[in-house]
């Protein structure tokens, strides 16, 4: 099947605004569905409704397997930074470190090459990632005061 992008009017009702972010769910519809051939998606059957070859369903256990994992070292993550806000609470540190950060992604950038990922995509991940943390940090110092 070819990914068709939602347009504006087949997200009516389907995204949302929450502390500045909108949020969407992708509710695709035959209008918006085509295979590689053209077919609509009503003439074709779904990858659930056909038998998935063995190959597939191994890479993708492969996959959760990753994901699970990556999941771990992100909540391993975030208890480092929570100590780490501890920290700063206790001294009175600023929460967001501009200058740190600014590291932090220019290195993550400079890896990405070696390793075949777009260097966007994970400065965009991480920056994410460092958002959450900062608004971590604050909540510790409110609480703190």
């Amino acid at each position: 099947m070819v990914y068709t992008p939602a347009t504006p009017a087949s997200l009516h009702g389907l995204c949302s605004r929450q502390a500045g972010n909108t949020y969407c769910q992708y509710k695709p519809s035959a209008k918006n569905t085509a295979t590689s051939s053209g077919l609509s998606a009503q003439a074709s059957k779904t990858m659930s409704e056909q038998a998935i070859p063995a190959e597939l369903q191994e890479i993708r256990k492969q996959i959760d397997d990753i994901d699970d994992r990556l999941l771990r070292l992100l909540a391993e993550r975030f208890q480092l930074t929570h100590t780490v806000g501890v920290i700063k609470a206790k001294q009175n540190l600023n929460s967001f470190d501009s200058s740190r950060e600014a590291e932090k992604i220019t290195r993550l950038r400079e890896r990405c090459d070696s390793l075949e990922i777009d260097p966007n995509l994970v400065a965009e991940l991480f920056t994410r990632i460092m958002q959450e943390v900062v608004k971590n940090h604050e909540r510790l110092r409110q609480a703190r005061n």
